[in-house]
């Protein structure tokens, strides 16, 4: 149907209905964007930033210890319960430590990355924050001298580390969440609609009844009886339209009145002649 042919009703509560449901829309896809963003974001700020400096600092002080092959192993299993790491090391090393298995080195183009230019990458990869970090030779590293065991320039890569920390389980409460705005919002959508209806259908009941009397007007039928009560734009008019019926009646009552003098009239002449 064209919105033209639609009734009053329609046209004013349609759109009236459809704006606020984009609305809703709108507003629970912008706040479930913005609470994953903000979640990203304090991952990233706070948890993967402290798992960084914890692995590193571990890392330092295992190798300033002499005892790194023993301690790396049960440390990186009681990491393992909170996120998932694992430590890269790069070429440098080898010429004072010899080659390293094959699983030391950079797997994909972001451990590559990192090792190259010895900046960190984070990345979100499906429900996992991943982060890799440089490990940079320095003089004074978190307090300790990186060169005093490493033969290699200030600034030098000597690997990095690969974190992984999973947002499983808030990326769940905030499906939860959203799932639940999408029920309020539906509710609410009803309830909106409801009330809009309600409204149109009181406000819009008077010009409905004084449709009905011109559709029995339209007719030939005067004995039309139009009462409003209502003092606002509807009611005026129908007090208009009812001033009109009574003049239209005036009317037809003096054209049947001289149309009867006219026939008497008539019949009289009749005789005459």
């Amino acid at each position: 149907m064209a919105m033209k042919d639609m009734s009053i009703k329609k046209k004013t509560a349609i759109p009236i209905i459809a704006v606020v449901t984009i609305g809703i829309l709108i507003t629970i896809i912008v706040t479930t964007s913005k609470t994953k963003s903000i979640v990203i974001d304090e991952a990233k700020t706070a948890t993967l930033n402290g798992y960084r400096d914890t692995v590193l600092n571990a890392l330092t002080t295992m190798m300033i210890s002499g005892n790194f092959k023993e301690s790396k192993a049960p440390f990186f299993e009681q990491m393992s319960h909170i996120a998932d790491i694992r430590v890269i090391r790069s070429e440098a090393l080898d010429k004072d430590y010899g080659k390293g298995s094959p699983d030391e080195y950079p797997k994909d183009e972001m451990e590559r990355e990192v090792i190259q230019k010895g900046k960190e990458k984070i990345a979100l990869e499906g429900e996992y924050l991943r982060g890799v970090f440089p490990y940079i030779g320095k003089a004074n590293y978190m307090g300790k001298n990186c060169l005093s065991c490493h033969n290699v320039a200030e600034g030098a890569v000597l690997g990095a580390i690969d974190i992984k920390i999973p947002l499983t389980g808030s990326f769940t409460k905030i499906r939860a969440s959203r799932n639940l705005y999408f029920g309020l919002g539906f509710i609410g959508v009803l309830s909106v609609a409801a009330l809009i209806i309600l409204i149109v259908h009181a406000v819009l009941k008077p010009l409905s009844h004084l449709t009905e009397k011109a559709a029995v007007l339209g007719t030939g039928d005067f004995r039309v009886d139009v009462a409003f009560e209502n003092r606002d734009e509807i009611g005026r008019m129908g007090a208009a339209f009812k001033e009109m019926i009574e003049k239209v009646k005036k009317v037809i009552t003096q054209t049947k009145e001289s149309s009867g003098q006219v026939s008497v009239a008539a019949d009289q002449i009749a005789e005459a002649n």
